[in-house]
């Protein structure tokens, strides 16, 4: 069995690297994803595989700059800042070429090997990533 912190961070690493496949390789193949600000469940790889894209057509450079974990058992959560620069249009929202820094909080329920995400609650402050998001304004 593996450690789950290790696990999580070889997630966020292969998140930096942006390597899609070998990310949605570590969700379960029925794997869920709760976006709890926006309400939306994904379930399965494939829904999993859309949502990180949209991400990445967004923000082609997303990545996390910070991730701290603290886990229980198969239980992880992780406290987070993610960063991307708005290249394309990404939650609704026109590309405005502005680098976008949010806080985040995830909890993970691994499988018993810790080696597959089986379950993902992802928590961000929407609203500040919205209002960086919009084109008219300063810069955030």
């Amino acid at each position: 069995m593996a450690d789950a912190t290790t696990f999580l961070a070889t997630v966020y690493k292969t998140v930096a690297a942006r390597d899609l496949d070998a990310l949605v390789d570590q969700f379960a193949p029925d794997c869920v994803f709760v976006d709890v600000p926006l309400a939306e469940t994904s379930r399965g790889r494939v829904a999993f595989r859309a949502y990180m894209e949209e991400t990445f057509r967004g923000m082609p450079d997303f990545r996390p700059e910070r991730w701290e974990f603290v886990a229980e058992g198969d239980r992880v959560a992780a406290e987070l800042v993610l960063i991307g620069t708005h290249a394309g249009e990404f939650m609704g929202h026109p590309a405005t070429g502005r680098v976008v820094r949010w806080a985040a909080s995830a909890f993970y329920t691994l499988n018993a090997a810790h080696d597959q995400v089986v379950r993902e609650v992802y928590y961000y402050d929407l609203r500040s990533l919205e209002m960086q998001l919009v084109s008219a304004g300063a810069d955030a």
